[in-house]
Parts: structure tokens; sequence; C-alpha cells
């Protein structure tokens, strides 16, 4: 129901798609256009081979990775305003350098890694079970947890997919690995109470599930990858893909 275009075809290819459709099948073929951003130069010029200032996005996936390049452009995004793309490009051979914010998204994917390995690096002796908010931290980002779901929800409901990638972006790197993970260290330490220990691996692993369903969309391989090495219940979906997706209102119970 919803077709995504750029802004120059609505008068010439767009209109004619829905007046055709009305006309021959008494239909209107989508209820909503969602126009994306053109992607321009470094110098805010459009793309161009005869200029030497394109940017091919298999090379950018060479370089950086299909998560990374996807999240970049993503992040870029604010509503319907052109959006100019750092990319350093050698003049004489109109080769792709470097791109900075593209290096900045593949930094954010080796977070999600080394999150991910952190928490299933500390899983001796953990058995499947409920979360459970036994302390102030754990409340703490369930609630987050629960508000991020409904508004991931509510941005791609609306098409605010840049939004999306910035919240998703702002709660994994700052709620979840800054202050969870490291109020969680004391719990996982050998010293720590063995049965609060336990609470806190299901914990980590709920959470960390819920932020991968999240991630999927705009990350879908490091996600899935991330998913495959995770610990599961005997009728949990075998792939991330296929995985439901976070109901906030079922989240918000466990606080």
């Amino acid at each position: 129901t919803a077709l995504v275009t750029a802004r120059d075809i609505i008068a010439l290819w767009v209109a004619r798609m829905i007046m055709s459709s009305t006309y021959f099948l008494k239909e209107i073929p989508f209820k909503d256009v969602v126009i994306y951003a053109t992607i321009l130069a470094k110098d805010g010029t459009r793309m161009s081979k005869s200029k030497g200032n394109g940017v091919d996005p298999m090379d950018l996936i060479s370089m950086y990775g299909a998560d990374a390049m996807r999240f970049n452009l993503l992040t870029l995004v604010t509503n319907n305003q052109d959006v100019r793309f750092d990319a350093d490009i050698d003049k004489k051979t109109h080769e792709l350098l470097g791109s900075p914010r593209t290096e900045s998204a593949r930094a954010f994917v080796t977070k999600i890694w080394n999150a991910s390995r952190f928490v299933l690096g500390n899983l001796d002796g953990f058995t499947p079970g409920e979360p459970r908010a036994v302390s102030q931290a754990d409340a703490w980002i369930f609630s987050r947890l629960a508000k991020l779901s409904a508004e991931v929800t509510k941005d791609i409901e609306t098409y605010q997919f840049g939004e999306m990638a910035r919240e998703l972006h702002a709660f994994f790197w700052n709620e979840f690995c800054d202050w969870y993970i490291e109020f969680s260290k004391a719990r996982l330490g050998a010293d720590a109470d063995p049965a609060d220990r336990v609470v806190c691996q299901r914990n980590l692993v709920f959470v960390l599930g819920q932020i991968l369903r999240l991630l999927h969309p705009i990350m879908p391989f490091v996600t899935e990858q991330v998913y495959g090495e995770m610990p599961k219940d005997a009728d949990a979906a075998p792939m991330l893909i296929v995985a439901a997706w976070p109901d906030a209102g079922e989240l918000a119970a466990y606080v």
C-alpha cells in the first residue's frame, strides 16, 4: 500500500500510475507515497559519472559492510531534505577513498558485535527463564526498552526511518552498553550471588534479543549472526527475520 520514490517523477510517473489504475481497475494502487531524499555529492551537486563525484554503493559495501552503509544512509535522512554524502574521492582516478560518516556507522556495527560477545561470553551456568526486574537498573532498562519499542514502531509506520536509526543508536550505545552492561558486570562476577547472576543473565539475553529485533530491519546481517548464537527456548523463532516484533505493552509489564 506504499510507494517509495523520488520527487522528480511524481508528475511524470506516479500520477500516471494512479490515473491508469483508477481508470482500468477502478481502484487506487497505493495509499501512501513516501518521497525519499536525493543523495547528493559532498559539495551539494548531483552525483554524476561525468563529473566523477558519484559513489558506487558496492564500493561502500566492500569497504565498510552492507549494515554500516545502510545505517549511515538512514541516519542522514531528515524528512524530505536532500542529503550531502560525505565521501572523499580521488580526483584523478575517481576511486572512493573513504567516508567518515560510514566509518562511524561501522564502529556502531562493531559495538553491537562486541556488546553481544560480552553477553554471550558471560552465560556460564545460564538456564532459560523469564526476565525479572529485581533491581532499579533492571526496571529502568525494561522501561526504556518499552519506550524504544513504541517509538521505533511508530517511526516505521510513519516512515521516519532516520529518526528510527538515531533512536536505536542512542539506546544501544548509551543506555544498554554504557549503563546497563556496566551495572551488570558486578552481578556477573565470581563473587556475585548465584541466584542474582542467573537473573542478570536472563535479563541481558532478553534485552539483547529485543534490541536485535528492532535493529534487524536496518542492520540485518550482524543482528542475524548474533541471534543465531544466542541461547533459545524450544519454541523460539529459528531465525531473527521471522521472530515476533517487540510489543511495547508486553515489555512495560516487566518493569
